[in-house]
């Protein structure tokens, strides 16, 4: 299920806020530890198959 719709469920649209805010501060610090600044600089590279 999607993040958004616990939100969205939980606390209505200010879930939905908390939930986008939650899943952003998450892909800045995944970002930061993968040693990228942007986005678009992410490569195949960077996800590891098991």
């Amino acid at each position: 299920m999607f993040p958004f719709c616990w939100g969205l469920g939980a606390l209505g649209q200010q879930g939905v806020e908390i939930a986008l805010e939650i899943l952003q501060g998450e892909l800045i610090r995944d970002m930061q530890l993968a040693g990228t600044t942007s986005i678009d600089k992410i490569t195949r590279d960077f996800v590891k198959r098991h």
